[in-house]
């Protein structure tokens, strides 16, 4: 009954999600032939493997060494999440504005624009360590997040991960079933349970070498982090969601309202910031820029005004 009620509550917010979409169509940013294929491959699937290459996003190569640089520095950091996980904190971060300003790329924030079908907010990026072994817990086991009917995460590598090495995993969308079905045990399910459901040949993992970058919807996928076997899995996690989820998790802030309501990540650790809404090929898309300029972040060249009310956090 518990599974059958969320099932319930999914098809409402997935009605109420469509009507926002609907009033929001006109105003999405344009895009390539080569993005708006990626995007309709998100949709279908939930996960799309790329790479840093194709992409070819401005910034890349200094991006990429600032990742190096702040990874190198949790090499002998005792692990937190579940016991396998080791993850750089947001004032580390800060210190490397190459990486927040990657995520804030106008082609990406297009792709992601037009994917959600809504304004978005970055929510800024985890640099992680994924230690080999251990237990089977926590993002070890299949499940699906909450924060929103759909967001979109970009995975990227910074070193070789093959089927060994942990890689990222998920279920495509067609041959998933309906959440009710789905065996989980609280909010998460193992893999015996799964390949009840799911046959394992069903399964997807994006493993892939040094600059692999991975797209996907984790809200809308049954997903797992596979535990490595070889050696460490090296990742960073470029987090997006509608300016207006459907719900909040406790670790970010609640304090926005109205029509800016959402969360910003670690670029929200401030006081005292304004939110602006930027306008350009995507028209009320929203984040804080004090912190961006504070860190030496020059704010995307679109054209900026200030919101109808501002808003203090």
């Amino acid at each position: 009954m518990p599974n059958l009620r969320q099932h319930a509550n999914e098809q409402r917010y997935n009605l109420v999600y469509w009507q926002r979409r609907w009033r929001h169509r006109r105003l999405l940013p344009a895009l390539g032939d080569a993005d708006r294929a990626l995007v309709r491959a998100l949709a279908r699937d939930g996960g799309v493997v790329t790479s840093l290459a194709a992409l070819s996003v401005p910034g890349t190569t200094a991006m990429m060494v600032a990742a190096d640089r702040l990874m190198a520095t949790l090499s002998d950091r005792p692990p937190v999440k579940g016991g396998f996980g080791v993850q750089a904190t947001p004032a580390e971060i800060d210190a490397y504005p190459d990486l927040i300003r990657w995520g804030l790329d106008e082609q990406l924030l297009a792709v992601v624009g037009n994917y959600i079908g809504l304004p978005v907010i970055y929510r800024g990026l985890t640099v992680r360590r994924d230690l080999a072994g251990g237990e089977q817990v926590e993002t070890r086991l299949f499940h699906r997040d909450n924060e929103d009917n759909r967001i979109v995460k970009i995975i990227v590598y910074l070193n070789d991960v093959d089927e060994a090495g942990g890689p990222y995993e998920f279920i495509p969308r067609s041959v998933a079933p309906a959440s009710w079905h789905m065996p989980l045990s609280g909010s998460r399910a193992n893999d015996e349970a799964v390949s009840r459901a799911v046959p394992r040949s069903r399964w997807v993992p994006c493993s892939g070498s040094r600059g692999t970058a991975v797209f996907t919807d984790t809200c809308r996928v049954f997903h797992r982090g596979r535990i490595a076997q070889s050696t460490d899995r090296q990742a960073l996690f470029f987090c997006y969601n509608s300016a207006m989820p459907m719900s909040l998790p406790r670790q970010f802030s609640r304090s926005v309202a109205g029509a800016t309501r959402g969360y910003l990540g670690h670029l929200l650790r401030v006081r005292a910031m304004r939110v602006i809404s930027v306008a350009a090929r995507s028209p009320a898309m929203c984040w804080t820029t004090s912190t961006l300029i504070r860190r030496g972040i020059e704010p995307p060249v679109w054209k900026i005004r200030p919101p109808k009310r501002h808003v203090a956090l």
